[in-house]
């Protein structure tokens, strides 16, 4: 399993980004299982962030996208439900762009909601003991940009006749003196555990095993490891 994670370069003159110096923290693997963590930094920046969102879920296909980005008004990690299709700037971003209420995408939905369970990621973090709540308001800069063109791109990588619930999410951090770095890593070991235990559970509600792209049908239930990797036997001509 590959799980993309994302934060973002510093802007509007500071020296980092809490987003950032957690991503970069974080271990490669999970829990020394088959759950490998690609880290990438991405500019503050309406049209780059979310085409640099594109195309790194076109190339290395992840089985789930974790964003994240700094809330420099927030005192506990925000885990957001919601993207809107707008843009709306009090600043301008990195690239000095100061849109207002535009679309990100036009003909694309308003609003895209995380596929992921956020009730037991917000709990996965709160056991962890670092402050948590949901929220529905990713606001209109860039990090509501950039969750808009995770959940649309990797909506698009998976075809099927019914639609396939999105694992994207976007984590609001704190700045770096209300939550320290150690704790936000923290924060987002909870969330990222809990993302690959989703996954690789068998279908609760559908039937349905999944993986990336690939859907399967079980035929019995079905427990995969989160230590290991998973064995599987194939028979028949495909065999």
């Amino acid at each position: 399993m590959l799980i993309l994670v994302t934060g973002f370069e510093p802007f509007a003159g500071d020296g980092t980004n809490a987003s950032w110096e957690a991503v970069r923290r974080l271990p490669d693997t999970l829990s020394g299982g088959p759950v490998t963590l690609v880290r990438r930094l991405l500019p503050v920046s309406f049209t780059r962030a979310p085409e640099e969102i594109a195309r790194l879920v076109d190339t290395l296909r992840p089985d789930a996208v974790v964003c994240t980005g700094l809330a420099a008004t927030r005192t506990s990690v925000g885990v957001e439900t919601t993207a809107r299709n707008t843009m709306a700037a009090r600043a301008p971003d990195g690239d000095g762009w100061c849109p207002q209420d535009l679309p990100l995408e036009a003909g694309a939905p308003q609003v895209l909601h995380t596929g992921l369970p956020v009730g037991r990621l917000v709990a996965a973090v709160a056991e962890r003991g670092v402050p948590v709540s949901p929220s529905g308001d990713a606001g209109t800069f860039v990090c509501n940009a950039t969750y808009f063109s995770a959940l649309r791109s990797l909506a698009q990588t998976r075809p099927g006749p019914l639609p396939v619930p999105v694992p994207a999410v976007f984590v609001h951090l704190p700045p770096e003196g209300v939550l320290p770095t150690d704790r936000a890593v923290d924060a987002l070991l909870g969330v990222l555990e809990e993302c690959a235990a989703e996954l690789w559970a068998p279908s609760d509600r559908t039937g349905t095993l999944r993986h990336g792209g690939a859907r399967a049908a079980l035929l019995r239930p079905v427990v995969l490891p989160l230590r290991r990797a998973p064995r599987i036997g194939v028979s028949g001509g495909i065999g």
